[in-house]
């Protein structure tokens, strides 16, 4: 499982960025080294063998989380270089034509464009968040801390109040084009699938699926199945837990809307044994072995 592949360039403060303390950014060195691992399968090539009854081919399958420009932009020729696929997870939270960008990648674009280090600031439970962009250490426990959660868990409403308080207390402003800076476009996503690489659900607004009703998760999971079947020509969809928030209740959900399979964020061996809807996925960060090792 990765995210993005972007040069490790200082932000404010001379800090790294949000992504790269979080582990979830990738130089372009690093990708390149771990695109020398391989060999590389395809998620279907498991899913199929798996469906037979049978173990998986040997090897490893690169998926992609989220949405971001240099899947197209990067990635994408890397991989073709290799001659090596991947799968990746998308959701319309992260897209271009999204009228704004993801709650999350708001709150990383402030602290790395910050204009003040330390800040208090009150959430709608009546908690004090804050903290200091001064060092690795400080940002790493904004980044993992109570006010990170809240921005992933709380009501989108309030989410959005909150940031905006965040915004003037670091003295500045989320620039309006943040999604076209950020993510590709739907016709991007297609152009990845027809240069033969796989394109699966991640939900429509990357929620937890075990924190709603069963309503609502079945509303998410069909829309998100079938929009990316869309993109997809009518492919079976495979799919990936929003932050790997997963339960049996949500799993059989996944099932039954059509998925392929589901892949959590749960590291393990792969085996004939794994269940189709249960897939475990191993979270690639900058310390990860087959990035460090190359």
């Amino acid at each position: 499982m990765l995210h993005r592949v972007m040069p490790d360039r200082p932000m404010a403060f001379g800090r790294p960025s949000c992504y790269r303390l979080r582990g979830t950014a990738l130089t372009p060195e690093e990708f390149d080294r771990l695109l020398e691992a391989g060999p590389f399968r395809s998620l279907d090539e498991v899913v199929e063998a798996l469906s037979r009854g049978e173990p998986p081919p040997p090897g490893l399958v690169l998926t992609f989380d989220d949405g971001y420009r240099e899947w197209v932009e990067y990635v994408a020729l890397r991989l073709s270089e290799h001659r090596a696929s991947a799968t990746f997870f998308i959701c319309p939270a992260f897209l271009q034509e999204a009228s704004e960008a993801h709650p999350v990648d708001v709150f990383y674009w402030l602290l790395d464009h910050a204009r003040r280090s330390r800040f208090e600031l009150r959430l709608p439970d009546g908690t004090v968040a804050g903290g200091s962009l001064e060092t690795d250490e400080g940002k790493t426990a904004l980044i993992t801390g109570s006010l990170k959660q809240f921005v992933v868990g709380g009501a989108r409403g309030k989410v959005r109040e909150v940031l905006a308080r965040l915004a003037e207390v670091l003295l500045i402003e989320v620039p309006g084009a943040l999604p076209r800076m950020l993510y590709p476009s739907e016709r991007e996503l297609e152009t990845l699938r027809m240069s033969g690489h796989r394109l699966g659900g991640h939900g429509m607004r990357h929620r937890h699926l075990t924190k709603m009703s069963e309503e609502e998760v079945s509303t998410e999971l069909s829309a998100s199945v079938a929009w990316v079947a869309r993109l997809s020509g009518g492919r079976a969809v495979p799919f990936a837990y929003p932050d790997g928030a997963f339960d049996l209740a949500v799993a059989r959900r996944v099932e039954r809307v059509g998925a392929s399979c589901a892949l959590t964020c749960v590291p393990g061996p792969l085996t004939r044994e794994s269940g189709l809807f249960q897939l475990p996925r191993e979270f690639v960060t900058p310390g990860h072995p087959l990035v460090v090792a190359g």
